[in-house]
């Protein structure tokens, strides 16, 4: 009979941390990518496990989604052994279809699949397989675009529209706040604001509030403020 094997997979979204993702056993090297136009970009990962796992990575263009037609990963697949590292490299296929004025968001996606031992083939046999996918941003910025300083940072404004407020992001970059603080209250989220763009956040009124960015290194930048003037 046929060994039955079902799967579980487990997604880590790493977005808030500066530091290494890590599962199983198994950890990368980074929680984020700058790739620009001119250079390709590695990934380091890690086995400190006793037992050796499979690792399969691509380039999506959303957290789920499709493989992006604009990166490839090599390798693609492979074996990673037991308490030792290896790599993974990003490579730009094509930045035609890319914008050259700002910034563009993809995700890449590495599974961790860990090995299962061969039964015999007259039993039947159901076996549950844990699944692991870490799942960091991959940001593209051309070579047109520098990269963000502090007053880059100090553009992004929390304005309030009607009922509604936002943070406005009038740079060419894609920036995530963390750290939230509203009215000397800790907000819950994380909030990602696209190129030219701006993001709500679902609150009524703001007086006070403070955030902080997370920068090319994974690190935090500096507290930047909101207060709300009273005539």
């Amino acid at each position: 009979m046929k060994n039955l094997i079902r799967d579980i997979t487990l997604i880590f979204t790493l977005f808030m941390t500066s530091f290494g993702a890590y599962t199983q056993g198994v950890s990368l090297g980074k929680t984020r990518i700058i790739f620009s136009e001119s250079y390709s970009e590695g990934v380091s990962i890690t086995n400190d496990d006793n037992k050796p796992y499979l690792i399969q990575a691509g380039v999506t263009t959303d957290l789920d989604g499709n493989l992006s037609p604009n990166f490839i990963v090599t390798p693609p697949i492979f074996r990673l052994e037991n308490k030792s590292t290896s790599s993974m490299r990003i490579l730009l296929k094509d930045a035609i279809s890319l914008p050259n004025d700002k910034e563009s968001l993809f995700y890449l996606n590495t599974k961790i699949i860990p090995s299962t031992e061969k039964n015999n083939a007259d039993d039947e046999v159901s076996k549950l397989v844990l699944i692991t996918s870490f799942v960091i941003k991959v940001i593209y910025r051309p070579d047109s675009i520098s990269k963000p300083t502090d007053i880059d940072y100090g553009k992004v404004k929390l304005q309030n529209q009607g009922k509604n407020w936002s943070f406005n992001n009038p740079t060419p970059y894609y920036f995530t706040l963390i750290k939230i603080t509203l009215n000397k209250e800790k907000y819950s989220k994380s909030i990602i604001i696209p190129p030219y763009g701006q993001t709500k956040i679902d609150v009524n009124n703001i007086n006070k509030a403070s955030w902080f960015f997370i920068n090319d290194y994974g690190e935090l930048s500096k507290e930047f403020h909101y207060k709300d003037v009273v005539k």
